[in-house]
């Protein structure tokens, strides 16, 4: 026992003290890591379930129960789980998109009251109001004689009142789940056949907005890799784009134009190559002025066959089918094909599918669902590749277990909680 004095036990101790904690930062905390990371996973998806039924019953309230829709959601909106879960907001536009008889609130403004940088542009940025302010135009192609019209309503009433609606749905959005930017109305162009709706820009950012496609088509073809994004930057912008459309379905509310050019987003620098700050903060621009879920396709179709493309065949040229949120789901695969790839859609094609026809949409389809299938398990895992295909095949309804889900349920379970797998693969 020579030795052995209070010192020394003391320094053992701490010596072996020193020695746990190093043993808990070599493995103790890597494990916690990953026990708080699935915690997290399923914190997640049980919220977004609750959130899921929560809307549910708010679309069945409305459209099902023969109380007036403003004092059923009323009461909805009192209940306290609606407001713990955030979802004020999603019940109200949920209101908003199912109600006929709501009084839209007037957000129409006149046009020499706004201040545009160039009108030429895609997206005009400006001022409005002493805010920065950029401008989604929106033409407007009268309907053709003889085709059919809403009963009561002649086409410019038909045209109003389908953009004084996507004003307040715009107007109402709060959430950053929608990743929505705010809307101060719209005004007409009189010299145009055009309406222009308003959003402001975020604070601190340069006000001019650059598009995927943008970034796409600028960075696609360079061999200096690093002029690109890494795998874990570019799944979490699919996941979040998946998360927002889904959030535009669960309030009876469709995109209609989901493709690259519509996704934006607003740098602190224009130089700005920084990956991580911005690739996670996208913006949803371009909503055609439809309503709810299954209003008919409008007819200032694209002509352009390179943005024809981002549509479902079923709404090629002449629509054959009513507008589904299924479309939107098959724009969005498209979208995530581009993301995986790193690549413009249109380069998937020699000539940039300026000489496809409305005909040969299928084989449009095909080539997708192809390169979906044969290139991107490879560049993003086979987890992403089935996602895009689901998103473009539809199938996002098949389910093993044998019950039958909600369209929203299939969607949240084939679609967002698999790109939440993908995230926890790449450990970011």
């Amino acid at each position: 026992m020579r030795g052995l004095t209070l010192t020394t036990v003391a320094q053992e101790a701490e010596d072996s003290s020193g020695r746990k904690q190093v043993a808990w930062l070599l493995w103790k905390k890597k494990r916690m890591n990953g026990l708080v990371e699935e915690y997290e996973k399923w914190n997640e998806r049980l919220f977004a379930i609750v959130q899921l039924h929560m809307l549910a019953k708010a679309t069945f309230a409305i459209t099902e129960v023969s109380a007036p829709a403003n004092k059923t959601l009323g009461a909805m909106k009192k209940d306290i789980n609606v407001r713990i879960l955030g979802l004020d907001d999603e019940m109200i536009l949920t209101q908003m998109a199912s109600c006929e008889s709501l009084e839209w609130k007037h957000l129409e403004v006149r046009h020499h009251g706004i201040n545009l940088d160039g009108e030429a542009q895609k997206l005009p940025c400006g001022t409005y109001d002493g805010h920065d302010v950029v401008v989604d135009f929106k033409s407007f192609v009268p309907k053709l004689r003889g085709e059919k019209e809403e009963p009561g309503q002649n086409p410019q009433e038909s045209v109003m009142n389908r953009i004084r609606q996507l004003a307040t749905l715009l107007n109402h959005s709060r959430s950053s789940r929608f990743r929505l930017l705010p809307c101060h109305g719209f005004f007409q162009d009189l010299e145009i056949p055009r309406f222009g709706f308003i959003f402001e820009t975020p604070p601190g950012r340069h006000r001019k907005p650059l598009s995927l496609y943008q970034f796409l088509s600028s960075t696609s073809g360079s061999r200096n890799l690093a002029q690109k994004p890494a795998l874990d930057h570019r799944l979490p912008l699919a996941l979040i784009l998946a998360i927002a459309l889904g959030q535009f379905h669960s309030v009876s509310w469709v995109h209609k134009s989901m493709r690259s050019e519509n996704i934006v987003f607003f740098l602190a620098d224009i130089q700005d190559r920084d990956w991580r700050l911005w690739l996670q903060d996208p913006w949803i621009m371009g909503f055609e002025y439809a309503r709810e879920d299954p209003g008919l396709s409008e007819d200032n179709r694209i002509i352009d066959a390179r943005q024809e493309i981002y549509r479902h065949p079923e709404q090629w040229g002449q629509p054959t089918r009513r507008f589904h949120k299924i479309h939107d789901i098959y724009s969005l695969g498209v979208v995530m094909l581009e993301i995986g790839l790193w690549k413009p859609a249109e380069d998937l094609e020699k000539d940039g599918f300026r000489l496809v026809r409305p005909a040969e949409s299928t084989d449009v389809k095909r080539m997708f669902e192809k390169q979906a299938r044969d290139k991107l398990p490879f560049l993003t895992g086979h987890l992403y590749a089935s996602v895009v295909v689901k998103c473009l095949t539809g199938n996002i309804l098949d389910n093993e277990s044998g019950e039958k889900p909600t369209f929203e349920e299939a969607y949240h379970s084939s679609i967002v909680e698999a790109l939440r797998a993908c995230r926890l693969h790449c450990n970011y």
